[in-house]
């Protein structure tokens, strides 16, 4: 296959991505659809996951187009008539679709990027010497940034503003828990299914630690999408900390930076533990402890229970679009595809900088002290635990993949 037809075909596929994840109707977001203005720029609850994922899409078919041989020009006209297509589309034939200038201007952009990316991927692959000193230096500085912001953003923003208990709500962007809450207490103390008259001092208490939210309730059945079953929100409908279920699942969550940033904070889930038939008792807990997330349920006379410790290697989670994913057993795996794929291009670029026999050690050294830095050093300062292992094991080896594919190129 020539380059020119490799290059459609990376368009087609592309194009085909854009529209499974464009073209689709979303019943479920009708409500906040309708508070969004179409001239709105960063919007809603995660604008910054969604602006980042727009100029994220359109790369691979600007690539495309670019490789089968249009001009930069034409390909930002194409991703633009796409883009505005899609929008009028979303506004005026799907269901609960957020069209938006915002889409519009990021779409168009991602396209030309994609286009700009297909002139100087040569660069960055196969870069000369000098080029992959100064990349492998730029990668593992942003290695370290990532970690530390990362670490930054996963710390408690609990607001200010007067608090709302909530037991069993009915939401908008939630499903409706079809069970019944008996009591529930929030940082030690009974909550209302009201106002909370005493919110300055609650919010002293879950900023103190341990944030906890814990209900005795009577299950209902398993839900198609997250239901709280206990929750606290602020004046402004923003949620403050959240203990539900999704499916027969006990999901838990609270406020962070990364909410405020409009990135997505971290949730935790204990899989397969509330009921999947009504009219259990069942007591449910969740807490962040000293940067530890834990959950648990206590049902037929036994306990189960979790304990997540936070990590600054969750990066990869702030950008998720998934709307109400939660960790469950499978984030050690994730975080450590995430931190080999990052060092293996490290690596990669320090080998092909430093290949003479005269530095043969300070690739080793470079990616030595950034892993160090990234594991050790970022986690001690933001006092979290020791990271898990398999985030050291996955820095190694993607570091050492790298090193060795670097040296061959």
């Amino acid at each position: 296959m020539n380059a020119s037809r490799a290059g459609l075909a990376t368009a087609a596929v592309g194009l085909a991505f854009i529209a499974l994840m464009t073209l689709q109707s979303s019943p479920e977001s009708v409500e906040r659809v309708q508070l969004t203005p179409w001239w709105c720029l960063v919007c809603g609850e995660l604008g910054v996951v969604d602006v980042v994922l727009n100029i994220v899409l359109f790369i691979p078919f600007g690539f495309g187009l670019r490789a089968a041989g249009l001009s930069r020009r034409r390909v930002l006209l194409i991703a633009a008539c796409i883009s505005g297509a899609i929008e009028l589309i979303q506004a005026f034939v799907l269901i609960g679709r957020d069209a938006s200038l915002s889409d519009f201007l990021t779409n168009s952009a991602s396209g030309f990027a994609g286009a700009v990316l297909a002139d100087r991927w040569r660069t960055i692959v196969l870069p000369a010497p000098k080029t992959a000193r100064l990349l492998a230096g730029l990668g593992a500085a942003a290695w370290l940034g990532l970690q530390a912001f990362t670490a930054w953003t996963l710390a408690p923003a609990f607001p200010r503003e007067p608090y709302w208990g909530q037991w069993a709500p009915e939401l908008g962007q939630f499903d409706r828990f079809t069970g019944s809450v008996v009591q529930a207490r929030l940082a030690g103390t009974p909550m209302p299914g009201t106002r909370l008259a005493d919110s300055l001092p609650t919010r002293a208490r879950l900023a103190a630690g341990p944030a906890q939210l814990e209900a005795t309730a009577i299950s209902g059945q398993p839900t198609a999408r997250l239901a709280p079953i206990v929750s606290v929100f602020n004046g402004h409908q923003r949620e403050v900390i959240l203990l539900g279920q999704q499916g027969a699942d006990l999901v838990f969550r609270l406020t962070m930076r990364a909410s405020n940033l409009l990135l997505r904070g971290p949730a935790i889930r204990l899989e397969q533990a509330l009921p999947e038939s009504p009219g259990d008792t069942v007591r449910v807990r969740g807490a962040l402890d000293h940067n530890v997330y834990k959950i648990a349920i206590e049902r037929d006379g036994r306990t189960l229970r979790r304990a997540l410790a936070l990590s600054p290697s969750w990066g990869w989670s702030l950008l998720l679009p998934f709307g109400d994913y939660s960790f469950g057993g499978e984030v050690h795996l994730l975080t450590a595809l995430w931190i080999a794929g990052l060092m293996l291009v490290v690596g990669a670029w320090a080998a092909r900088g430093w290949a003479g026999p005269e530095s043969a050690l300070v690739a080793p050294s470079l990616l030595a002290v950034t892993i160090v830095g990234g594991l050790w050093l970022v986690p001690l300062v933001a006092h979290f635990r020791a990271v898990h292992w398999s985030e050291w094991a996955a820095a190694g080896m993607g570091a050492a993949l790298g090193s060795m594919l670097g040296a061959r190129g």
